[in-house]
């Protein structure tokens, strides 16, 4: 069964109301300044937990989340059969022809994030869904840019591996940049892609273009790439930004997406490859379980997008 994506820009309208929001529970200052931000415009509270060691601002994250709705451990079923559960439950006790949903994805990480989309094209075969995925830009920290940490992921994220029917057709790397400069380096070592494009953000502070540019000098002054930028507080042009890439390159290229940076060109990364699953390959770089807790306090600006999916 085929499966409808349209996107528009998100409505910031008061009077609207979501049936459920999705957020996630994390150590991050952050993880609360959506829900904050949306203003009880919602009938429904999920945070996901994390298994995580309760530093930085988790504990204040978890009782803030407790008055507002209910805490869900996603270990034990994995996040993608828990929110579909999640939503199935949702549509059943509602009788609604689609529902709503509010995802702020802030402090959610890259596998997390594939796995709701990849829900959400689930339960859209069943049913129509109107999500609005927000985003809390986080606040510019040059410490942030200071720490290399070991790669200990290097792989393509489940569900995600871009099974082509044509694998001698040559790579395309599609690569976003941000302080993980090694991470970066690892992807284009482990996928040696015949083409490079990388994909580096402009935030509402300057400084973070400046840290992102001088910590991939060497990568983005390359010969070998093609630099294309994109702007952190659009998500929705940013997606169309990637998908006329995809487009255009797709029939004679593998792509290979790999979405360090910004999450906001995560997000996008991740739509495409629901988009083109036979076509594109997410690819995920990270330190894993050894990932050092570092806070993102939230900037200000809350930025996001409209995915209305359904079957065709």
């Amino acid at each position: 069964m085929a499966i409808r994506y349209l996107f528009a820009a998100l409505s910031e309208d008061p009077s609207e109301r979501y049936d459920l929001l999705l957020t996630q529970l994390g150590y991050e200052s952050r993880a609360v300044h959506v829900t904050n931000h949306l203003d009880g415009r919602f009938d429904q509270l999920v945070a996901m937990d994390y298994v995580s060691p309760a530093v930085l601002s988790y504990v204040d994250n978890k009782t803030f989340f407790e008055r507002l709705g209910n805490i869900i451990d996603p270990a034990a079923t994995g996040v993608r059969s828990l929110f579909e559960a999640t939503l199935f439950q949702l549509a059943s006790a509602l009788g609604k022809e689609e529902i709503r949903l509010a995802i702020d994805i802030s402090s959610c990480d890259r596998q997390r994030l594939s796995e709701i989309v990849l829900a959400l094209t689930t339960c859209a075969m069943h049913f129509p869904v109107v999500v609005d995925f927000y985003y809390s830009v986080g606040k510019f920290d040059e410490a942030h840019s200071q720490i290399d940490e070991p790669v200990m992921v290097n792989e393509a994220l489940r569900g995600y591996e871009g099974w082509t029917t044509d694998p001698d057709r040559p790579l395309t790397c599609i690569l976003g940049v941000g302080f993980e400069r090694q991470f970066a380096l690892a992807a284009l070592e482990t996928l040696e892609p015949r083409q490079t494009v990388v994909f580096v953000g402009d935030g509402p502070d300057a400084r973070y273009r400046a840290q992102v540019d001088k910590d991939n000098e060497s990568l983005l002054n390359s010969r070998l790439v093609a630099v294309v930028g994109y702007d952190v507080a659009l998500p929705l042009s940013t997606l169309r930004q990637l998908d006329v890439l995809v487009r255009a390159t797709r029939a004679s290229q593998r792509i290979a997406v790999v979405p360090l940076g910004s999450k906001v060109f995560a997000l996008a990364a991740i739509l495409v490859g629901a988009m083109y699953p036979e076509d594109v390959a997410v690819w995920r770089v990270s330190a894993g379980q050894s990932r050092e807790a570092q806070d993102r306090a939230a900037s200000g600006p809350i930025v996001g997008l409209r995915l209305r999916v359904s079957a065709q």
